[in-house]
């Protein structure tokens, strides 16, 4: 669910865009759209049926405590 707040902010960057740079973002999501489902989630071949997806954790790995303070 999308924060009120956040939803108008959203909607009223849509609307300073002009038609040329809407057109722009438009193709840029569309590059991306084709890019990741022709690199990331490839259609299944050989029979295979790809229907899961395993998003793996990459970076720092050590756990922070919120309750931990440095003084």
């Amino acid at each position: 669910m999308v924060h009120p707040a956040k939803e108008v902010v959203f909607r009223k960057l849509g609307r300073e865009l002009t038609s040329e740079q809407y057109a722009a973002e438009i193709y840029q999501r569309d590059v991306f759209r084709e890019w990741m489902l022709d690199n990331i989630l490839p259609q299944a071949s050989g029979g295979q049926d790809f229907d899961k997806i395993l998003v793996m954790p990459n970076g720092y790995m050590d756990p922070f405590y919120r309750h931990e303070y440095d003084g």
